[in-house]
């Protein structure tokens, strides 16, 4: 059993997995040392509130008579420590020099930008613009391009490289919550799926707005996939919850109709969800974990639970079979999964508020 095949051990990682999404760094670790504590005094400047997040900037008198200034998110996890700006980030060749570059989502709400790899030369990657507003906590990405909400009521897809928006659709909110690419309808081409509906693709993605069906795919949740989990020939949805309990297959019915199934309710905040085929059967398994300290100690539901991953092995005809990976790691709110050497099994490595972990078959 995988279980007992898995290894772990706390990495430096930087874009590790060669081709895979991305590497999750909604963590602090890296950014922050919880054992040396940094204390000043100054002028608040900003305070921007986007709930449940706190964004701060504060002002310091330098001995030298200048000034300097301090900005972090205030909730993470000790007194001193804060969030780091990156929710989800995307390994991808931007610029088409034949080097992968850094896609970054920062704070929902705030900016999203890319940084250009400087080829093998010392210095900062130069960071350029993407998107002004990036709403979507997790932003997905279709064969046409990367997609998120644009805004409260605003979705919209990004092309590759050039990085030119095209609306999908301003007429209906978008969840913060929740996003996934499908194709629901059964029409043969991907559409853009949230908790409280989608949105049919167009023969051309570039022609707006697309169709919209609205449905109640339960509440908030991480990343959405579409799959025939119990074989019936339509297509169904999974997905887990980000701040509560909750993993679930919503089975589709004829007529368009949704029924939730639970898969397991063991343990809260479920913010990242991934589908790997991990023991090679060819179903495709889940994999997933709690969220650690999401919004501080006190925040959200069960924050000081065991910090589980987990992978639910696919029996198919909608049956999972639960194993625990680890119960010391958790998951943030993005992690990769795929070989780390040509011909390999499956790795998944993993980013939070504990670290960095690799985990080997």
């Amino acid at each position: 059993m995988i279980r007992n095949l898995l290894t772990i051990s706390a990495v430096t990682v930087g874009l590790l997995l060669a081709g895979l999404p991305a590497i999750a760094h909604h963590s602090i670790s890296a950014e922050f040392d919880p054992d040396k504590p940094i204390e000043f005094a100054g002028t608040v400047k900003v305070i921007e509130w986007t709930n449940p997040h706190i964004y701060t900037q504060v002002e310091v008198k330098q001995p030298d008579g200048s000034e300097k200034e301090f900005e972090g998110f205030m909730g993470a996890k000790t007194e001193q420590n804060g969030y780091s700006n990156n929710f989800q980030s995307f390994a991808h060749d931007v610029n088409g020099d034949g080097w992968v570059d850094e896609i970054v989502f920062g704070f929902p709400g705030q900016a999203a930008f890319w940084r250009e790899n400087p080829r093998g030369a010392s210095g900062d990657w130069v960071q350029h613009p993407l998107a002004p507003t990036a709403t979507s906590e997790s932003p997905a990405r279709a064969p046409w391009g990367l997609v998120f909400g644009t805004g409260p009521s605003r979705m919209s897809w990004f092309e590759p490289g050039s990085f030119t928006e095209h609306l999908i659709d301003n007429l209906h909110p978008v969840p913060v919550h929740g996003l996934g690419i499908g194709d629901l309808d059964g029409d043969g081409r991907l559409d853009v799926i949230t908790r409280t509906g989608y949105w049919s693709a167009p023969v051309d993605p570039r022609s707006s707005p697309w169709p919209f069906t609205p449905l109640d795919l339960g509440p908030d949740c991480a990343q959405i996939y579409v799959l025939d989990v119990n074989g019936d020939g339509l297509p169904d949805v999974v997905a887990s919850s980000a701040h509560q309990f909750g993993l679930w297959w919503y089975e589709q019915k004829p007529g368009h109709v949704f029924v939730q199934h639970q898969i397991d309710a063991s343990f809260s905040q479920s913010h990242a969800l991934q589908v790997a085929d991990l023991n090679g059967d060819g179903r495709p398994d889940l994999v997933t974990g709690k969220r650690v300290w999401a919004h501080g100690l006190t925040g959200d539901v069960d924050p000081g639970g065991t910090p589980f991953l987990v992978w639910y092995e696919n029996k198919g005809a909608g049956e999972w079979t639960k194993h625990v990976i680890d119960n010391s790691s958790g998951v943030g709110t993005q992690f990769a999964i795929g070989p780390l050497r040509a011909g390999g099994k499956p790795a998944i490595v993993v980013s939070n508020k504990n670290g960095v972990y690799l985990f080997e078959q």
